[in-house]
Order: C-alpha cells, then sequence, then structure tokens
C-alpha cells in the first residue's frame, strides 16, 4: 500500500493528486515573472500571477513533469 499523506487533490482533474510542490521566494516580481515564464513551458500556469496579503506577487505553476510550484515575491517578513 502506499503512502498517500502527502497527496493533494487537483481540483482541474477529479481523481488525480499532486504528489511534490516546491515553494520558492524570489528578490523581485521581474525574477518571478522570469521562473513562472520558464516553468509554464510545457506545463501550465495554475493561479495566475496576483498580490495577496502577505507577499506582492504570487504564482502557481505546474512544469512539464506535473511539478507544482509556488513562486512569491516580496514582504519577506516584518519590516522586509
Amino acid at each position: 500500500m502506499a503512502d498517500d499523506s502527502m497527496n493533494i487533490l487537483d481540483k482541474e482533474n477529479p481523481g488525480h493528486t499532486r504528489r511534490l510542490g516546491l515553494l520558492m521566494h524570489f528578490g523581485s516580481d521581474d525574477e518571478l515573472r522570469a521562473a513562472c515564464e520558464l516553468l509554464a513551458i510545457d506545463g501550465k500556469i495554475i493561479s495566475p500571477i496576483h498580490s495577496t496579503t502577505y507577499c506582492t506577487a504570487y504564482t502557481v505553476v505546474e512544469d512539464k513533469f506535473g511539478i507544482s510550484w509556488e513562486l512569491m515575491s516580496g514582504y519577506e517578513g516584518e519590516g522586509g
């Protein structure tokens, strides 16, 4: 029996799960945009770039291997 404790339901593909996701914090929104463009080649953007209460830019991209990347920049903590 497989360990499914790290599975995340894939809302776009019912019945499928994602097993690996990574979070990267960038020094600028421009760096984030460049990384997003590269990761989206033969992949797909799950959540377009937008601001949140905790960062100036945030996006989720799935690369061509099915790995989910959460990218964020700005608001690096208190006073940052």
